[in-house]
């Protein structure tokens, strides 16, 4: 029994700590003061524009480096422009900060439209809908 104990102090002390989680960029989206993991457009008429702010915060404790921003999916992701994003790449947010950016919808049909953007940086990869 007094070898078991010994056992599970010493998993236990190494695994709390972990240098790598001390430095770590975690990507966080919001959108109109929320949390999200997709962002939703009202209803918009045909080639006009509807404009959503999308605010990228690191809540690590490390910088974040976003490489690159991309579509995934979605037969409509002509139909939003991220292009602000795209020129603004490699970003670079310290920890605890944040950057904004306009995303734009410009449908070219009446439904709904579905895309996925992907996020690629030293916090791996983040998918965010639209």
């Amino acid at each position: 029994m007094k070898y078991f104990i010994f056992l599970l102090f010493v998993v236990i002390l190494f695994s709390c700590d972990d240098p790598v989680t001390e430095t770590q960029a975690i990507i966080q989206f919001r959108v109109d003061e929320s949390i999200a993991t997709q962002v939703d457009f009202p209803s918009t008429i045909i080639n006009e524009t509807s404009v959503k702010v999308l605010t990228i915060n690191n809540v690590g404790q490390g910088k974040m480096s976003i490489k690159s921003v991309n579509f995934l999916t979605g037969s409509d992701s002509a139909d939003f422009d991220i292009s602000e994003i795209t020129n603004a790449l490699p970003i670079s947010i310290p920890a605890d900060e944040s950057v904004s950016f306009s995303i734009i919808f410009k449908p070219s049909h009446s439904g709904i439209h579905f895309a996925k953007v992907n996020f690629n940086g030293n916090f791996g990869t983040v998918d965010l809908k639209l």
